[in-house]
């Protein structure tokens, strides 16, 4: 039996949504050996929006070219589900 937490709900919600965009992976995401600091452009972020919209931590309307204070707060939203340090 699956677990009922909100968690897994989101992982399920995420896991269809992919399944239904495309049977190919994510695009790697290249590490440029630099953070990248909000309110800046970078060609990393669209890939980065892209894969945060599908697993539910950014509204599709705040992905963009620029690391703005919503997707940094996806990012730390993400990092904390992860036990990543921000």
């Amino acid at each position: 039996m699956a677990p009922g937490d909100e968690n897994y709900r989101r992982l399920s919600q995420a896991y269809v949504a992919l399944r239904k965009s495309s049977n190919a992976p994510p695009t790697p995401i290249p590490d440029a050996g630099k953070p990248i600091e909000p309110g800046k452009s970078d060609p990393r972020i669209p890939a980065i929006a892209a894969q945060l919209v599908a697993f539910d931590y950014l509204d599709k309307a705040a992905a963009g070219a620029v690391y703005t204070p919503p997707m940094v707060a996806a990012v730390k939203w993400m990092q904390a589900d992860y036990g990543i340090d921000p």
